[in-house]
């Protein structure tokens, strides 16, 4: 995931974001993509507003579209009235919410999901997961990484990795069917 948002630099092979080569066309690549960390990366002294604001303002966004663009995202997530605790003092599941509305503040075409749902609780999971369908509905694309078959089978196509290896790739349907036993 790492690699896909331009955090790390591809040492062989070749990889595209939203039809933009990483090796060449970087900038391009990272303005098309929302990337939410495996691990909660948002500043926790900082509130859900404050936050999403912050990310705003790092895209150029006038101070205008930045509030308008942080009280949609904050009701789209459901944290509107949290929108002033400090992040610090979040649950788990609306932490990863927050997470994803400032992904999503500059309405990129691809979401990088690092195991978004890790440590949260299942009601908060299905909460994400219905948030990803919504996203899906409108239009975007989303990798998402996960150790959970639960949520693998949710997606339209699945990809087993070990050690950096794609060991094997379809639909959930076909995985299953080429593996039987294993699941």
């Amino acid at each position: 995931m790492r690699l896909l948002c331009g955090a790390y630099e591809p040492t062989s092979g070749s990889a595209s974001v939203a039809g933009f080569d990483l090796r060449h066309h970087l900038a391009e690549a990272r303005a098309s993509i929302g990337y939410v960390a495996q691990r909660y990366s948002l500043y926790p002294d900082l509130t859900p507003t404050e936050n999403l604001e912050f990310f705003s303002e790092a895209y150029g966004m006038s101070r205008a579209k930045r509030v308008a663009r942080a009280k949609e995202l904050l009701e789209f997530v459901s944290l509107t009235q949290f929108a002033h605790r400090r992040s610090e003092f979040l649950s788990g599941g609306m932490k990863q919410k927050l997470s994803l509305a400032c992904s999503l503040i500059h309405r990129p075409k691809v979401l990088l999901l690092d195991e978004p749902t890790g440590g949260v609780d299942p009601v908060a999971r299905q909460e994400f997961w219905r948030l990803l369908y919504t996203l899906l509905a409108e239009g975007s694309a989303i990798l998402i990484s996960t150790p959970y078959m639960d949520e693998a089978s949710r997606c339209h196509r699945v990809g087993l990795m070990n050690h950096g290896k794609l060991m094997a790739e379809g639909t959930p349907h076909e995985i299953v069917s080429r593996s039987p036993g294993m699941f």
